[in-house]
């Protein structure tokens, strides 16, 4: 079902005319997965974690298990300027900063 989501999901996002734009959440995914590689690149998205590392973000409590299930994805339009995954602040999932501004190969 999860699969069949990305699908649909990058679909709209590719039909969709509305732009700069921003997709952010727990895609219950990790960035090496195949449903992550085909929704990125279905929906035309980059990932603000490119370059930076794994930077995981669940499950908070437990270090050694963590995976990167958190995305912060934008379109090409947009260039990340800072990522940070956050200190824990009560929730399973660690908290994901993300500072954009317009890309200057997108004027």
């Amino acid at each position: 079902m999860r699969d069949q989501q990305l699908n649909l999901l990058a679909a709209k996002i590719a039909e969709s005319h509305c732009m700069p734009m921003i997709v952010a959440g727990d895609l219950n995914c990790t960035p090496w997965s195949y449903p992550f590689k085909d929704f990125i690149h279905g929906a035309g998205l980059m990932d603000s974690r490119l370059n930076l590392g794994i930077e995981t973000t669940w499950p908070a409590a437990i270090w050694p298990l963590r995976m990167p299930l958190d995305h912060v994805l934008n379109t090409p339009d947009l260039d990340c300027k800072q990522r940070e995954v956050e200190a824990d602040c009560g929730s399973d999932h660690l908290p994901v900063f993300v500072r954009f501004a317009a890309s200057r190969s997108g004027q």
